[in-house]
């Protein structure tokens, strides 16, 4: 049963055009019977879930990963694609931080929150590839890192720093620590990732338009647009 569910959900994403809904579903097609049944080495279905890592919408990304988890990852093949991953995460974060910056709005207005959806989004994306990679250590001690234990917290920052590589480190830890804020954040990303420098209008204009299709959010458009019409002229 299991191979024919594989089956016809890959059939599905290989059509040409899919919805990302359509898209998502297929995904959690495929992940389900991993989590129910623990078809922890189905190659049939790590491959398809690999396919989907570099899928347009991240949020199917997202699922790809969180069933990837369960299953049993060939770290040498799949290497490069859990670094596209994990630098998407990272650059996407560190765009959102610099527009809502940029653009002054504050979480309780309509862009605030969608911009800050969009660095939680990217947060759960980095967190999801050191899932994959480094497995049960990283994902306990990224779970600690909420910790009220002050020195919970600080041990699982020191259990992080050994386990990551550098570069994981460099693009991970400034949206996985909960110490710093997002000025600081956006600090430490800018130092390893180029985030272009625009005023509020031109972030506006970039967040509608989304030219170079890094966004690649509906939601996230309307609420610029509903912005953009606000703003004075």
């Amino acid at each position: 049963m299991l191979p024919l569910v594989i089956h016809l959900a890959a059939s599905h994403l290989d059509q040409v055009y899919v919805p990302f809904a359509a898209n998502l579903r297929a995904v959690e097609t495929i992940a389900a019977p991993l989590c129910f049944f623990h078809a922890r080495d189905d190659e049939s279905a790590r491959a398809v879930l690999w396919n989907r890592l570099d899928d347009p919408d991240r949020l199917v990304s997202l699922a790809a990963l969180d069933a990837l988890r369960r299953t049993t990852v060939d770290q040498s093949s799949a290497a490069a694609a859990l670094d596209r991953v994990l630098h998407d995460g990272a650059t996407h974060a560190a765009r959102a931080l610099t527009a809502i910056r940029s653009l002054g709005v504050q979480h309780d207005h309509p862009l605030g929150r969608a911009l800050a959806d969009e660095v939680d989004l990217a947060r759960r994306l980095v967190v999801a590839v050191l899932a994959v990679r480094h497995g049960l250590e990283a994902s306990t001690a990224v779970q600690a890192l909420g910790s009220s234990d002050r020195s919970r917290r600080a041990l699982a920052l020191e259990s992080l720093e050994v386990t990551l590589t550098r570069t994981e480190a460099l693009l991970a830890l400034p949206l996985l620590r909960p110490d710093i804020g997002a000025d600081d954040r956006l600090a430490a990303l800018a130092r390893v990732i180029d985030v272009p420098r625009r005023d509020g209008p031109a972030w506006l204009d970039d967040l509608v338009t989304d030219g170079d299709g890094c966004w690649r959010s509906p939601w996230l458009r309307a609420c610029a647009t509903e912005a953009r019409s606000a703003s004075p002229a």
